[in-house]
């Protein structure tokens, strides 16, 4: 099967995370307050060590090329972690999409001398649908991560798929410049 043998040469576009955090000598409890700062995560699509680029061709080792035209990917349960292991939890759920201008995302945490961060890829199960019979993903708005709008969610397996990878790859690339069959990951 072409698909299969063409998976094992596909390195999936890794994501940067660029953070920054203010210092305080008194950490505060891990809980926003007067004492909080704002944090910006922004969030980049990269290729080996190049910035990923939607519907470029990438050359493959076994010769096949594959252009890219959708990249989604679930961030969840996000902790920066002081120098003392107190964690500060920052949001519940981000959706980077490769086909949006940015993927920076603001909120507040507790001023503190933050040293780690601490991530998920994918959706947590209390906010998938795979386990709560009273869930319902048309109930969230059109700008939440996880509205329906997105297309992550699987209506007919209850449940939202934590990466998307949608392309088209040169099956013949000796012969023409077709990119003719789909690749979805």
């Amino acid at each position: 099967n072409m698909l299969r043998k063409l998976m094992f040469f596909i390195v999936l576009p890794g994501l940067m995370v660029l953070y920054q955090c203010s210092k305080n000598e008194n950490p505060t409890p891990p809980v926003p307050g007067p004492d909080s700062t704002t944090i910006q995560m922004d969030f980049s699509f990269v290729y080996g060590n190049q910035d990923f680029v939607l519907n470029q061709v990438y050359n493959y080792p076994n010769g096949y090329n594959v252009k890219y035209d959708n990249v989604l990917v679930y961030i969840s349960n996000v902790f920066f972690i002081d120098d003392q292991g107190n964690k500060a939890k920052g949001p519940e759920i981000i959706l980077a999409d490769k086909a949006i201008d940015s993927n920076a995302v603001e909120f507040k945490i507790p001023e503190g001398n933050y040293t780690q961060i601490e991530y998920s890829i994918g959706v947590p199960t209390e906010l998938n649908g795979t386990d709560n019979p009273d869930f319902n993903a048309a109930l969230y708005s059109s700008d939440h991560p996880l509205s329906l709008n997105n297309g992550m969610y699987w209506a007919w397996n209850s449940g939202y798929r934590f990466v998307r990878v949608d392309g088209r790859v040169n099956s013949n690339p000796m012969l023409d410049d077709e990119y003719d069959v789909l690749l979805s990951i």
